[in-house]
């Protein structure tokens, strides 16, 4: 997926995408399936999460399965609920808002003086 809008909050744990960009992205994801329509919540087999990145400005960001994979479904299971869920934020069909669990994977640099937000990967 190109041209899309982001927002990056660290009041929010997980990361949430248009509902139409969601079910499709899940829809590649073998053993993927709406976990609570409520949420917009989807799982995922615990022992193959999907690799997921964003890019900008030619530099990839990757989560790590630890920071996609929030917990198992049910004591016991082995699918988990996915870090990414459909939200629609009110901002159009492609506003992402990108929270902790994309967060904790890179550096971020909030700049005011430039209205500008910058992403580093983790040495």
């Amino acid at each position: 997926m190109s041209d899309f809008e982001v927002i990056t909050d660290s009041g929010t744990t997980i990361m949430y995408g248009p509902p139409s960009a969601v079910k499709e992205f899940y829809a590649q994801v073998s053993g993927s399936k709406l976990y609570d329509s409520t949420d917009g919540c989807y799982s995922v087999p615990c022992d193959s999460p999907p690799e997921v990145s964003f890019s900008w400005g030619g530099d990839s960001f990757t989560i790590s399965a630890d920071n996609f994979n929030l917990r198992t479904t049910s004591s016991g299971a082995s699918t988990c609920v996915g870090a990414l869920a459909a939200e629609d934020l009110g901002l159009g069909d492609s506003a992402w808002l990108l929270g902790d669990s994309w967060m904790k994977n890179v550096h971020t640099v909030f700049s005011f003086s430039k209205t500008a937000v910058g992403f580093a990967n983790l040495a």
